[in-house]
């Protein structure tokens, strides 16, 4: 099946971005583009939650499941004239083909219908200034993790704590709290925590979907980039 036929046989939305234009180009709004690879995520169910990993570790998954096994974690920096820079996507990478569409991605038990008339996705919150991306044994591990510190460490606060030093290491300059980091739970669990664009809000994200119908990437769009087209 082609992808026309496929876009006629199933109900999607598109994204009105074309964000091969973001991930491949060296300067996109006027800001030069670093992408920098921070991970390989373990995908070994093929569920991948992305959410807010303090305030919302316990966002359902993504509705399709992805093919198990090891994928790049790719973060897209735009640096502006002033030499500042802002993290405009996140980018899993699952294969080396280009997309074709971007498909707006869904949770578990979450329905097109639920789009507004004048709404253009359905996102995930963010409220501490972070997102991630994580297999969903991830999630739980570190929602344990969570609750054992709360418990051994009451009043305390887990970032504080537990990430800002890992934060600071991949920071560029001595007065910038960083702006990823990857956290290491028992039984060999990690996950990489990022900076969310412009801080808290709501975002999308998308599938890539190549010329075979598969799943390219997944994309966390910040709404930096392109977001008047």
């Amino acid at each position: 099946m082609g992808i026309l036929n496929w876009l006629k046989n199933n109900d999607i939305v598109l994204s009105r971005v074309d964000y091969n234009l973001i991930l491949e180009s060296e300067e996109v709004d006027s800001c030069k583009m670093i992408r920098r690879q921070i991970s390989e995520l373990e995908v070994r169910s093929g569920r991948l939650v992305v959410t807010d990993p303090l305030v919302l570790p316990d966002l359902a998954p993504l509705s399709k499941d992805i093919p198990l096994g090891s994928y790049p974690l790719i973060l897209h920096f735009a640096e502006s004239e002033a030499g500042e820079e802002v993290i405009a996507l996140a980018e899993l990478k699952l294969n080396e083909e280009r997309p074709m569409i971007y498909e707006l991605a869904l949770r578990d038990g979450e329905q097109l219908d639920s789009l507004g008339d004048n709404d253009d996705f359905i996102g995930f919150p963010v409220d501490s200034g972070l997102a991630c991306m994580a297999e969903q044994s991830t999630m739980n591990a570190l929602m344990k993790d969570m609750k054992v510190f709360e418990k051994q460490q009451p009043g305390k606060n887990y970032y504080e704590h537990c990430l800002s030093s890992g934060f600071g290491n991949n920071a560029r300059r001595v007065d910038d709290p960083g702006d990823w980091y990857t956290h290491s739970l028992p039984k060999q669990e990690q996950v990489s925590m990022f900076s969310a664009g412009a801080g808290d809000g709501l975002y999308p994200v998308y599938y890539g979907i190549d010329k075979s119908l598969q799943i390219a990437n997944i994309v966390i769009d910040f709404q930096i980039l392109l977001s008047s087209e």
